[in-house]
């Protein structure tokens, strides 16, 4: 199996705002946005091509944080102005909303099911949604700590943790732990792509890490030149492709990655 080594600048997404990104498909994001210094009066979500066009798919005076790609081209983002889960679908019907239990949420994503993760980082566990806002199951170990963000393997969960011990921690389906990686002072966005390798945003060190599938190894993917000096808050991958959003630039940055 190759892993990726290399990542190819194709471009940057200017949004004020950014706060959050995840692909539609393999050639187009979603961006969500929330109420800023840059962006006073207009949160929402923005879709966006590999070419670079973009377009609102919602505009609302309210800040819109963590935002999942799901299937067939639906949207989950999480409202933080409401503190509220919103479900839309491709053609920008809402599916529905629902009030989120109070405490400090952070993270979503969708898996092929529709199924919703949502990290808790108050009550240090992932709450599954079903698509019609049911709650499906709650996901709890001693290994998630102030959980920020989520990713999906074929049969496993990878969750950034804050915490006593910052780290990045991979669960199997009856969330067992199958590594940890400690790497990171400040992990916070995550991804994995078809490989299962897993890219965590380091925040603190502004560059972008790639852990392989069974933990073993770890390499920068982008460094802080890459990213302009920006601060690394969100990843997506899909493909070839990775969006990078940048915590205070307003930016989201392309990359093709190769091996």
């Amino acid at each position: 199996m190759k892993h990726y080594t290399k990542a190819e600048h194709l471009g940057d997404v200017e949004v004020a705002g950014a706060s959050g990104v995840s692909f539609s498909d393999s050639d187009s994001l979603y961006i969500s946005r929330a109420i800023s210094k840059t962006s006073p009066n207009l949160g929402g979500i923005v879709s966006c091509t590999i070419s670079l066009a973009q377009t609102d798919f919602l505009t609302t005076p309210f800040s819109y944080y963590s935002v999942a790609g799901g299937p067939n081209g639906s949207v989950a983002v999480r409202n933080e102005t409401a503190n509220e889960l919103e479900f839309y679908s491709k053609e920008r019907v809402k599916v529905f909303n629902m009030e989120l239990p109070t405490g400090k949420q952070k993270g979503i994503a969708i898996d092929g099911q529709g199924h919703i993760y949502v990290c808790d980082s108050e009550s240090d566990c992932v709450r599954v949604y079903e698509s019609s806002g049911n709650l499906s199951r709650v996901i709890t170990s001693p290994d998630i700590r102030k959980p920020q963000n989520i990713a999906l393997m074929t049969n496993a969960v990878v969750v950034t943790c804050h915490g006593d011990a910052p780290a990045t921690v991979c669960l199997d389906n009856t969330n067992e732990l199958l590594w940890e990686n400690d790497d990171l002072e400040e992990p916070v966005g995550v991804a994995v792509d078809d490989n299962n390798d897993v890219y965590v945003c380091d925040v603190d060190e502004g560059k972008v890490i790639m852990v392989t599938n069974d933990g073993e190894m770890t390499f920068d993917m982008l460094d802080e030149e890459q990213l302009q000096r920006g601060k690394p808050s969100d990843v997506a991958v899909s493909g070839n492709k990775m969006a990078v959003q940048l915590l205070n630039k307003d930016m989201v940055k392309l990359f093709r990655l190769t091996s």
